[in-house]
C-alpha cells in the first residue's frame, strides 16, 4: 500500500494484493432436479482510495477495489467484482 498525502489530513493511496475467492453457484429444473457447483483460486486484486484523518487515531476512507475473473466460466460463470466501500479507521 502507498500513499501520498494531498492536503492536511488528506492523503491518496493505492494498494494490491493477492485474494483468495470461492464461488459456489446452484439452481434447479423443473422435473430435472437440482445442482450445485463450486469454484476456489488465488488471484490478484489492487485497489485505490482516499483517506482523511480526523485525529492522530481516527482516520475515514473512501475505497474501490476490483477483483478480476471470479469464478470457472465452464461451471460458476465467471465474473468481474467491482466493490466500493467507506470505512472508519482506529489506530492505536
Amino acid at each position: 500500500m502507498g500513499t501520498i498525502p494531498l492536503a492536511n489530513n488528506l492523503s491518496i493511496y493505492a494498494k494490491a494484493g493477492i485474494a483468495r475467492w470461492d464461488v459456489d453457484a446452484s439452481g434447479s429444473i423443473a422435473g430435472v432436479g437440482a445442482a450445485a457447483v463450486s469454484d476456489t483460486a488465488t488471484d490478484f486484486t489492487f485497489g485505490v482510495g482516499l483517506k482523511y484523518d480526523f485525529t492522530k487515531n481516527i482516520a475515514a476512507r473512501l475505497e474501490y477495489q476490483r477483483y478480476n475473473n471470479l469464478g470457472n466460466n465452464n461451471t460458476t460463470g465467471q465474473s468481474d467484482v467491482d466493490r466500493f466501500s467507506l470505512g472508519v479507521v482506529f489506530k492505536f
